[in-house]
């Protein structure tokens, strides 16, 4: 009798935990061209590139959403309010991958807060140029920062 009892507390709890999205507060959320993505099990990877430069890789565990960019300062707490252009955009949807670099991605991420390692911000703008380019709009994140050791 215990048992079963203590078997159902413990589902009730998942299943609250779940309803108030406690089971997802690593997550990129977008609209690309009107559609709705989002996925989970969202992360940041630092990596030092130069002196006080640093690549900032925001993905989801499964490849669905990848997005880099580049920072100055090692302290990522500093951010907490820039803005950095993005330089490397793939999402992937039902009908194909989109996939832009350089010159061809027009989005601005916008750090909003960080609290401990978690980092959270916004995204939007363009990628992709004339009749083949896209709508980013409404972006945003909640994940996990830490540095990338080699």
């Amino acid at each position: 009798m215990r048992g079963a009892m203590l078997k159902i507390t413990i589902f009730a709890a998942v299943l609250l935990a779940l309803s108030c999205n406690f089971g997802d507060m690593r997550a990129i959320r977008m609209s690309l061209d009107g559609d709705e993505i989002s996925a989970g099990g969202a992360q940041i990877a630092i990596s030092q590139v130069g002196a006080e430069s640093y690549n900032v890789f925001l993905h989801t565990k499964r490849p669905e959403i990848q997005i880099t960019w580049e920072a100055k300062g090692r302290d990522f707490e500093n951010w907490r309010g820039e803005k950095f252009r993005v330089k490397k955009f793939r999402a992937v949807r039902p009908d194909g991958t989109i996939s832009f670099e350089g010159a061809d991605v027009g989005v601005i991420i916008d750090i909003t807060d960080i609290e401990g390692a978690f980092v959270t911000g916004r995204f939007s703008g363009w990628v992709g140029i004339g009749a083949g380019s896209h709508r980013v709009s409404n972006g945003t994140f909640r994940a996990p920062a830490s540095f990338w050791r080699r």
